[in-house]
């Protein structure tokens, strides 16, 4: 499996930091059109009461990522329902498994070592 490179994200970082309104949106309209599903996800966010605060920093997120994935010359397979649905409940099921621990030690180190793991 590829993975983006240092180098490719901090291109994607600068080049997302460089850009205005109309910039954003068109590589919002590139999204919509390659990643469909990504971007319904963002779009969901407001009718599910999430605070503009917060959606906008879903939409830095998937903009950076998205032009990180342009950068790298890599590109992402079509990400289904299915594949959201998937990793939503993983990620619920993660986010279960910290929670229940009751030594803040023990929880960092966790997800320390998950972050390690992710990483590699």
């Amino acid at each position: 499996m590829s993975r983006i490179s240092q180098d490719a994200l901090f291109r994607a970082i600068a080049a997302v930091q460089k850009m205005d309104s109309a910039q954003k949106i068109q590589l919002a309209d590139e999204i919509f059109v390659s990643q469909p599903n990504m971007l319904g996800s963002f779009l969901v966010l407001s009718t599910l009461g999430v605070p503009t605060k917060k959606t906008s920093l879903a939409l830095d997120t998937l903009l950076l990522c998205f032009q990180a994935m342009k950068e790298s010359g890599l590109r992402w397979p079509v990400i289904t329902e299915d594949d959201l649905e998937r990793q939503s409940a993983r990620t619920t099921a993660i986010l279960k498994f910290y929670d229940s621990f009751s030594d803040e030690n023990l929880r960092k180190s966790s997800a320390l070592q998950y972050i390690d793991a992710q990483a590699s």
